[in-house]
């Protein structure tokens, strides 16, 4: 009660001190309170946009880490499908230059051939890329650069790869088909028709160990700008 009771006698006394005052210092006194109204509310805002973009930054700072995560293992897995499909088209390679002559003498010493047909089972994981870019924060990487190389990577690179997998499987798809159709070594191996279907196949491979090789340089290229700030 007391310290109410002080609280009113002192604004009491204060509005008592503004009445007595002159049009001047009223004006001054006037112009003062809007001038630290006016600091106090940009203070505050300034205060509150660092510290929102201090946390937007934290946040970009969490992405770019598990990012950095997420390709250091894609890399590991395009180099992986870069060596099958350069296998793969070594050996269709090899079954284009195969003759009567081979075939006789692999019949002749009763030996088989054997080709591998297999698909590009190849998954990409997106999870981090997909939830940052859903949230509407890929704007906050300050990086130019790497903003560009990220976006590339996801929203053209690997759309790209997966069609040229695509294409890749299903000549492989259509190849076991027939292979599995043909009633001896040379309809399958001399065959006009399976050679055709053999460098298919040999350039669909080439397609892909091509599309790899340039996945890799950017990969290494975005792992390269992630030792920078973003």
């Amino acid at each position: 009660m007391e310290e109410e009771l002080r609280k009113h006698l002192h604004n009491v006394t204060a509005a008592e001190k503004y009445q007595k005052k002159s049009l001047l210092e009223k004006v001054k006194h006037f112009v003062s309170e809007i001038i630290i109204i006016v600091f106090a509310v940009t203070l505050s805002i300034s205060l509150h946009s660092w510290s929102e973009e201090r946390h937007q930054q934290q946040e970009v700072a969490e992405f770019l880490a598990d990012l950095k995560e997420d390709l250091t293992e894609e890399k590991v897995n395009q180099q992986h499908y870069t060596k099958e499909v350069q296998n793969a088209t070594e050996m269709f390679v090899n079954l284009l230059h195969m003759d009567e002559k081979y075939i006789d003498s692999l019949d002749k010493n009763k030996h088989d051939i054997v080709i591998h047909l297999d698909l590009l089972i190849h998954k990409f994981n997106r999870g981090n890329y997909e939830g940052f870019k859903s949230s509407g924060k890929i704007g906050f990487i300050k990086n130019r650069k790497l903003k560009k190389q990220i976006l590339l990577f996801y929203e053209g690179r690997i759309p790209l790869t997966i069609e040229a997998e695509n294409s890749y499987n299903h000549k492989i798809e259509i190849l076991s088909d027939y292979a599995t159709n043909t009633r001896n070594k040379k309809e399958m191996f001399l065959a006009p028709r399976s050679k055709v279907m053999f460098d298919i196949a040999r350039q669909a491979g080439l397609n892909c160990d091509t599309v790899y090789t340039q996945n890799i340089v950017l990969i290494d290229s975005i792992l390269k700008e992630l030792k920078h700030k973003n």
